[in-house]
């Protein structure tokens, strides 16, 4: 049953008996600050129990069945130890927060500074702000009849402040962080755009389409776009390379691809046999991660020549992934629910968080300076995870 005995070495009177019911226990922590002790469950979740009452203060079951942890004395993280030896720090003082919306599937995010860029299944996307999780606005204004409303993807132009958009309907919209402005490219149609990325001065950006195209446009015309190659199934994940020289392209038939951007050919082709959902290049562009139907990670040369690891991070499909700002590890959601954090000096599966949501995940963010990160799920929840570094904690 789990029981956990409490009380002083010197005085047997003060011994309590702390049941929880969730099975053996895993690992305890005394959390001294806060008067509290911190427990996990082999079939329960992360607990806070209030010292010497005995009360569970709150528990949290994203952290269900993780095993060995410890509380950071000052900064109230709880540091996760991984299977791959690597440790984890998420912000536990409070849940993360938590943006629920009936726009259907969560799409796409961004993270903008100190906001927080959400594309829904229909209906305009939304600005958040990340520390009060208000809606700051919504994009394009739903007032605006001659703009396009039903946003599928985002992306962000840092050197030049804005955000490019796609449409349902298969247009481009950038928008100017300065000014709140919008201007619409191409004539719209049939052909939904699933993800787009943009160059960081916003003179151009590359779309992929459920068609399987790819396509580059020119931001600085309002209809100047050209489609650079057919890949064939959905487009579920693009990237640009730092030096924005190439771009790799990963579809729903299994199909990956790396696209030299100035002449628009293709320099390798790769059929992995399952379908794909997500790709991403390392910080350095050295290497690509890309997420499969079978729970992998498969992380291949910057040339798409070489796969040089295999990691099993998820059971059923990894739905996105992103490096982490230092490019040690692969973060990554899954349709089962977990968020996962892979080391890749080990190339293992690390620290876990199991049933972070309701629905399967579908999306993740990560900021730049490792902060923030964000997951979002097929319901249209998203949740708000303020991260840390252990190695700042004493």
């Amino acid at each position: 049953s789990g029981p956990l005995m409490f009380g002083s070495l010197t005085d047997a009177d003060t011994i309590q008996i702390y049941r929880q019911g969730d099975g053996p226990m895993l690992d305890v922590a005394i959390w001294d600050e806060q008067d509290a002790f911190v427990g996990s469950a082999l079939y329960g979740s992360l607990q806070i129990v209030k010292l010497p009452s005995m009360v569970k203060r709150t528990h949290h079951t994203y952290f269900q069945g993780r095993g060995q942890f410890t509380v950071s004395r000052k900064s109230g993280r709880i540091l996760i130890g991984g299977g791959d030896g690597s440790v984890v720090a998420i912000q536990t003082s409070q849940r993360p927060g938590v943006i629920a919306t009936n726009q259907g599937d969560v799409l796409d995010l961004a993270l903008v500074d100190q906001s927080l860029i959400v594309c829904h299944e229909k209906g305009p996307a939304n600005m958040t702000d990340l520390e009060s999780g208000e809606t700051l606005t919504r994009i394009p204004d739903p007032d605006q009849t001659d703009t396009a409303s039903d946003i599928s993807c985002v992306d962000f132009a840092e050197g030049a402040d804005r955000l490019a958009f796609g449409t349902h309907d298969g247009r481009l919209i950038s928008w100017d962080l300065s000014t709140a402005k919008t201007r619409t490219h191409g004539a719209g149609g049939t052909r939904s755009i699933s993800r787009v990325r943009v160059a960081n001065d916003a003179t151009w950006a590359i779309s992929g389409g459920i068609d399987g195209a790819i396509r580059r446009w020119d931001l600085t015309h309002a209809d100047a776009n050209e489609k650079l190659l057919a890949v064939g199934g959905v487009i579920r994940g693009l990237e640009i390379s730092q030096d924005e020289t190439r771009a790799v392209a990963v579809s729903a038939n299994g199909v990956g691809v790396l696209i030299d951007l100035a002449s628009g050919s293709t320099l390798k082709r790769i059929d992995l046999k399952q379908p794909l959902h997500c790709v991403a290049w390392s910080p350095d562009s050295d290497s690509i991660a890309i997420g499969g139907n079978r729970g992998t990670v498969m992380i291949y040369s910057a040339d798409l020549s070489d796969q040089v690891a295999t990691i099993d991070a998820h059971n059923g499909a990894v739905a996105d992934a992103e490096f982490s700002p230092t490019g040690d590890r692969v973060i990554t959601v899954g349709n089962d629910q977990n968020l996962t954090f892979s080391n890749l000096i080990t190339d293992r599966a690390g620290a876990s968080l199991e049933g972070t949501h309701y629905f399967s995940m579908r999306e993740l963010a990560v900021s730049d300076d490792g902060r923030w990160l964000v997951t979002g799920d097929a319901g249209g929840t998203v949740r708000i995870w303020e991260t840390g570094d252990p190695t700042n904690d004493p």
